[in-house]
């Protein structure tokens, strides 16, 4: 029978080498965060063993390091964080690309630079290829429920993608990818009804 994570670190305190029992019941956690994320951002799905293999990183950098943790701290809960918080960095550092901006700032096109490009479905990204887009802004505009709503289709209209804007709200990657998925339902129920 598979001891709890409370148990086996309660006996890792104790001094006992629980270290890969703690690694091999938790490698489920790994593929279960790695399915959520893949199932919440489609366009990541290409890195999918990629974020296996990170998942499966992160989760010995905290078994190591719950030695030093409070007594008190749920287990699973700490060691889910540390996986989602190395897998949302990943996910920024993969996915970044060169924003729209920086590539207009160039003057030839031998000095221009090429983002990689992902196949992105979506309201806002479409926002940028109209000169003025007035009315479908402001019906967007219309779907934005908070001002990182608007931060959200400002920037995107600026051609950064999710991993930019993630870091100057301060949100997960994940999070900002939800946010704008919810400003694209709320436009299309408001907009196609």
């Amino acid at each position: 029978m598979t001891e709890t994570n409370a148990t086996l670190l309660t006996r890792l305190k104790a001094g006992e080498d629980v270290r890969a029992e703690l690694i091999s019941s938790n490698l489920g956690l790994v593929r279960t965060i790695v399915g959520s994320f893949v199932r919440s951002m489609p366009n990541v799905y290409y890195l999918d063993q990629d974020l296996v293999s990170e998942g499966h990183i992160a989760l010995v950098e905290a078994v190591d390091a719950l030695k030093g943790r409070p007594h008190d701290e749920n287990v699973t809960r700490y060691i889910a964080r540390v996986i989602n918080n190395r897998l949302s960095k990943f996910i920024r550092e993969e996915t970044s690309l060169v924003p729209h901006r920086t590539q207009l700032d160039y003057e030839t096109e031998s000095e221009r630079v090429d983002a990689p490009t992902v196949k992105t479905v979506g309201l806002i990204v479409r926002l940028k290829e109209t000169p003025e887009p007035t009315e479908l802004l402001d019906a967007i505009y219309a779907a934005c429920q908070s001002d990182n709503d608007r931060v959200i289709v400002d920037l995107r209209r600026k051609g950064y993608k999710d991993g930019y804007i993630a870091n100057v709200l301060n949100l997960s990657f994940q999070r900002i990818f939800q946010l704008r998925t919810a400003i694209e339902e709320r436009y299309d129920s408001a907009n196609l009804s």
